[in-house]
């Protein structure tokens, strides 16, 4: 009887997708399912018991073949974009072209895309973005959002603590002048979460049809600063604009954001609230190092001073928002890890050093500032998020020796010659709501490793899905 049922449930399941793929437009079977980007899969399941969704869910995901034997046709497979409560979008490397692919935190591949299909976002509500600003489905099929206006043009579709949002744009032109609008959607309903135009104060050095072409002509122009802030990085005239979604509420105020200037050769930092307010004793602090600087876990590591005369110094170490310094580093000569300052991860901040004579030492520093991992010779190349800690991995000057540790220092054997793929630095856990190289879910670090996406425990034991 229970195997019966199983099948029964499975044949409820192919008989939904077989219907629900027949077509571009016509592959969701109700308007309603169209709004909500829901996957139709997810829909199905959500509507049964919990034993047997259970059950539906196994007998699915048995139909879709694993990641390590879709890769076994290509030269490796990377991370993209992670999401891995929902689907994950990665890159298959192949001698004729590159693929994309959607897979789940299983390791099982549901689609693997045309290589004239080009992702630009991560899986989210059911779909993801295509460098052609059309949205697809799990199944490979194109669409447009029935709640967005067909004049529109879609620009970003982001996941951080402001949910899920689809931005588009728009141009209206009158006899009086023209003028450029922004807008968020809510993906899981359609309503509209907020709204913009250049008529607004922010953009009042941005020419409107400028800022059109800056918006549909390049992708990946709007990032988001934190403090519920989007920056639109303008590739044409390269003046950026800052928008709040929070500004004027009461959230605007509880959260806070890092904002960097140049002016000529100095760079300027201050700490901004989400209605983009300068946070008091910010003005005009000038940093002394070029280094990317985050505000991670309330903390910021600054080396800077007050560009004016006899202005305040602020030495080497960690300060909260207010300036108030929390851990004293200034008998230390620290590095930049390639472009990127400290930061505190899970408690932990990896510090990149030179002694007197230029050689090369990194330790770990708890939130007290005291050691976790003593000071030893190396020269740090990666630092990756875990569970509850971090891993750091090493690389011997002008050899290809790779070594990784854990937060306390301890080296882990097995990494020997292992390493990360992907840029030097702090990799990005897409958590933070930026675009991440990595995520952390359920315990587990999965990101890129020698060519195969990886499953990394907390100790540093780890399993290729790829």
């Amino acid at each position: 009887m229970r195997t019966a049922q199983r099948l029964a449930a499975l044949g409820v399941v192919a008989a939904i997708v077989l219907s629900g793929c027949s077509n571009g437009k016509d592959s969701y079977s109700s308007a309603e399912k169209e709004e909500s980007g829901q996957p139709l899969q997810s829909a199905s399941i959500s509507a049964s018991s919990s034993v047997e969704s259970a059950e539906l869910a196994e007998s699915a995901n048995a139909g879709y073949p694993t990641l390590k034997e879709v890769a076994q046709n290509y030269n490796g497979c990377a991370l993209e974009y992670p999401n891995m409560e929902e689907l994950s979008v990665g890159m298959l490397y192949g001698d004729s072209g590159n693929r994309y692919c959607l897979f789940d935190v299983d390791g099982r591949v549901h689609h693997v895309f045309e290589s004239d299909t080009y992702i630009v976002s991560g899986f989210y509500n059911g779909m993801c973005m295509t460098s052609r600003r059309t949205m697809v489905r799990e199944d490979g099929t194109t669409f447009w959002p029935s709640y967005v206006p067909a004049d529109e043009v879609l620009v970003a579709y982001l996941k951080n603590e402001c949910g899920i949002l689809l931005w588009t744009v728009k141009q209206e032109d009158t006899l009086n002048g023209s003028k450029t609008i922004l807008t968020a959607w809510n993906t899981s309903d359609g309503s509209m979460r907020f709204q913009c135009d250049t008529t607004q104060p922010e953009f009042e050095k941005n020419d409107p049809v400028t800022m059109y072409k800056n918006l549909t002509q390049n992708l990946d122009v709007i990032s988001y600063e934190g403090a519920g802030v989007y920056m639109i990085i303008d590739r044409i005239m390269g003046r950026h604009v800052e928008i709040g979604i929070y500004k004027g509420t009461e959230e605007a105020t509880q959260n806070y954001y890092v904002a960097t200037s140049k002016s000529g050769n100095i760079r300027y930092i201050s700490v901004k609230d989400g209605s983009l307010n300068e946070l008091s004793g910010w003005n005009n602090l000038m940093l002394h190092r070029g280094g990317n600087i985050v505000l991670s876990e309330n903390l910021i590591f600054l080396d800077a001073q007050i560009n004016e005369g006899g202005g305040t110094k602020y030495p080497t170490g960690f300060y909260d928002v207010h300036l108030n310094q929390v851990i004293d580093l200034s008998k230390y000569n620290i590095q930049s890890i390639y472009e990127d300052e400290p930061r505190f991860i899970n408690g932990y901040a990896v510090l990149q050093m030179k002694n007197p004579e230029g050689i090369p030492f990194w330790g770990v520093i708890k939130r007290d500032g005291t050691w976790e991992a003593e000071p030893q010779k190396g020269s740090v190349r990666y630092v990756y998020q875990t569970a509850d800690g971090v891993l750091i991995t090493t690389c011997e000057e002008n050899i290809e020796q790779w070594y990784t540790y854990d937060q306390t220092g301890t080296k882990l054997d097995e990494w020997d010659r292992i390493k990360f793929d992907g840029s030097y630095g702090y990799a990005q856990d897409s958590s933070s709501g930026h675009r991440g190289i990595c995520e952390v879910y359920n315990g587990y670090t999965y990101a890129s490793l020698n060519s195969h996406v990886a499953k990394i425990s907390s100790d540093g034991s780890y399993e290729y899905l790829s």
